[in-house]
């Protein structure tokens, strides 16, 4: 819920839970036009690296390497914002 879609979503689920949800996390819509997909693969396996003091926790092994540049690929072909209907 770091990355909600509403900043009333993620306080709504981390407001008893964590101190990180005060710092709000950027929301993942249109993260394609914001980053390249080699960022998004560093960045998800050890995102302290690329930004000192990250709340950010390394999501993913590096002895699992395919599964970041899969993850990456998705969250870069994120471009168009969703729109509620």
């Amino acid at each position: 819920r770091c990355h909600a879609s509403s900043l009333a979503d993620q306080y709504a689920g981390f407001r008893k839970s964590t101190p990180f949800a005060l710092r709000g996390a950027p929301r993942l819509e249109e993260s394609g036009r914001r980053f390249t997909s080699a960022w998004l693969t560093n960045w998800l396996v050890d995102p302290s690296r690329l930004r000192h003091g990250s709340a950010m926790p390394a999501l993913i092994s590096t002895n699992e390497p395919q599964l970041a540049v899969d993850l990456a690929a998705y969250l870069g072909s994120l471009v168009e914002a969703t729109r509620p209907t």
